[in-house]
């Protein structure tokens, strides 16, 4: 699986709503606590 490139994201995000973003990030944060990705940081 090959990443998107840099340029292409800040386009993407920079068209995006401010609300959608924030609504992403706070979606990805809930996603990463779920699924216990920090868990050996604790």
């Amino acid at each position: 699986m090959s990443s998107p490139h840099h340029a292409t994201e800040n386009e993407y995000l920079k068209k995006l709503d401010p609300k959608e973003l924030e609504a992403v990030k706070q979606n990805l944060v809930y996603h990463l606590i779920r699924g216990q990705c920090f868990e050996n940081m604790r």
